[in-house]
């Protein structure tokens, strides 16, 4: 119990410092995207598509390999473990991240000029290969803080290089942007690779003042320890490497198809910046929430599995997954409801309001699939997750082919339900099989849909009789979201989707003993 408290109180903080920072960061999002339109966030999306198989050879698995290593270290009691594990991971991260970096650095003429097709895109890919060795770093640190359970220390850092990034990029745009979209392109990249620096040193102090407290004698280094660790990296990284190549390659098919279904260039990278800059971060904003769990429950699961405790795993599972679920229906349904008012409130664009509206279904494959991965990556399963979304990629590949040059961002939209539909069944299966875990579905989905679905027509209906359906404005908005989350909660509480049991041992995980939640909990019974 000590330990899933501990859990919790973890996930309760970076919870708490991500939704701060991700809303921050949502709002500055929409300012950029006021600033540089839909084609200047299709661009941008366009080299971040790159940029993300970019930092996939750069990393190459290092992360999990962090986390992992001294997560096994912790659960055998032996720091001088977690010191070789850092040291080894940290070599690692150099080799790879600076090899990457140069490769990507001379070769930005080609990538830009041929992978993108847009000449403006070589200055940007210039400069984000100077970010990779520091990625790359930061990745092993950040590893090392999960598996010690001193995660505020890397989410203060979070909080810092988003407070730097806002700063950088305003004044970039600010001087920049009245030189043409690639300027403002490099100002918002430039601000970000700077601020990714910045927070890089200030990491890097906390880490060698907390990684002092494992200076000693105490247990022993495995000899093949390193062999542990590529065991690891290597599996995860070829395996990435495929899927974020099939990933870039979909990312750069997609303006493609567009122009083949009649768009012009403009016009395909304003349809691409709508749909993957625009509408998909507002779906996947809530995400954040339970974002946490899904980092906190690899050294979690990993500590279980190496001691021997299947019962404990099982058991933090069915309590997380209970949560992930009834909270992704829950915003499935509010932005199903009111995807107009969001898109009219943030953007002012109908098309990105359609988008939201359409996408807004997908939320539990999403919010869900990320949970299960981190879970099988706990079980040591990475290898069969990461095969598993190298299956999606290649479907994701076949369908935007086929289907983007017939029925435009329809078919993108159509895509995206096929296979993150066949990817959560997969993980789902191997999850089961693996731990014989069990799904509650009326507990953890008819109930909750069933809840969410009477909730918004509830909220709907009373603002339509009120006179304000077809009222749009940042803070109606906001009264009819919190309005349907709240009766939203009462109607889980009122049929015991979520119970009592649930309620105090949620509460106690948290804040302990120290309240009595018995009292405080709504007691229905059946």
């Amino acid at each position: 119990m000590k330990r899933a408290r501990l859990f919790m109180m973890n996930a309760a903080l970076l919870t708490a410092t991500s939704l701060i920072m991700q809303s921050v960061s949502m709002a500055f999002n929409i300012y950029i995207s006021n600033k540089v339109g839909a084609e200047g966030i299709g661009l941008f999306t366009l080299i971040m598509s790159v940029y993300g198989l970019c930092v996939t050879f750069a990393t190459s698995g290092v992360h999990l390999a962090s986390v992992r290593l001294v997560s096994e270290a912790i659960g055998r009691n032996s720091h001088r473990q977690i010191l070789a594990s850092i040291k080894r991971c940290f070599i690692y991260a150099v080799i790879f991240g600076f090899t990457t970096g140069g490769a990507v650095f001379f070769l930005a003429d080609y990538i830009g000029q041929v992978w993108l097709a847009d000449t403006r895109t070589v200055r940007c890919i210039r400069i984000l290969a100077v970010s990779l060795p520091f990625v790359s770093l930061s990745c092993v640190m950040s590893g090392y803080f999960s598996a010690v359970k001193r995660v505020f220390k890397s989410a203060s850092a979070q909080v810092l290089e988003e407070l730097i990034t806002i700063g950088l990029v305003s004044a970039g745009l600010y001087f920049l942007l009245p030189r043409g979209i690639e300027y403002g392109c490099i100002a918002i990249i430039g601000g970000n690779c700077l601020a990714q620096v910045l927070s890089l040193i200030y990491m890097a102090v906390l880490f060698l003042l907390d990684v002092k407290k494992h200076n000693t004698r105490e247990g022993t280094v495995p000899p093949a320890l390193t062999r542990d660790m590529l065991g690891i990296t290597l599996p995860v990284a070829f395996t990435a490497y495929a899927k974020s190549g099939l990933s870039t390659i979909k990312n750069l098919l997609i303006p493609y198809g567009l122009k083949k279904n009649g768009a012009t260039g403009t016009g395909a990278l304003e349809a691409y910046g709508m749909l993957t800059g625009m509408a998909f971060p507002v779906i996947m904003f809530p995400q954040v929430i339970i974002a946490s769990f899904s980092g906190l429950l690899v050294p979690e699961i990993t500590k279980s599995r190496v001691a021997g405790h299947f019962n404990n795993v099982r058991y933090i599972m069915s309590r997380v997954f209970h949560v992930v679920t009834v909270f992704s229906i829950g915003v499935c349904g509010i932005l199903i409801c009111f995807a107009f008012d969001l898109g009219e409130v943030i953007y002012s664009n109908a098309h990105v309001s359609l988008y939201i509206k359409l996408m807004a279904p997908l939320v539990p494959f999403l919010y869900i699939d990320s949970i299960v991965d981190s879970t099988l990556n706990g079980l040591n399963e990475q290898v069969r997750s990461m095969q598993i979304n190298l299956i999606d990629s290649m479907l994701s590949i076949t369908l935007v082919w086929l289907l983007l040059p017939k029925m435009g961002t329809y078919g993108y939209i159509l895509m995206l339900y096929v296979c993150k539909s066949i990817n959560a069944a997969m993980s789902f299966a191997r999850l089961i099989k693996v731990t014989g875990f069990r799904i509650n579905v009326v507990k953890w989905f008819l109930k909750p849909a069933l809840c969410i679905a009477v909730s918004v027509l509830a909220v709907k209906l009373a603002f339509e009789a009120a006179g304000f359906g077809a009222v749009y404005g940042t803070a109606l908005t906001v009264i009819k979201i919190i309005s349907a989350a709240v009766l939203y909660v009462v109607l889980i509480r009122l049929s015991l989707c979520v119970d009592h049991d649930d309620c105090v041992w949620f509460g106690r995980l948290i804040f302990g003993d120290k309240i009595n939640f018995d009292k405080l909990c709504f007691k229905f019974r059946r």
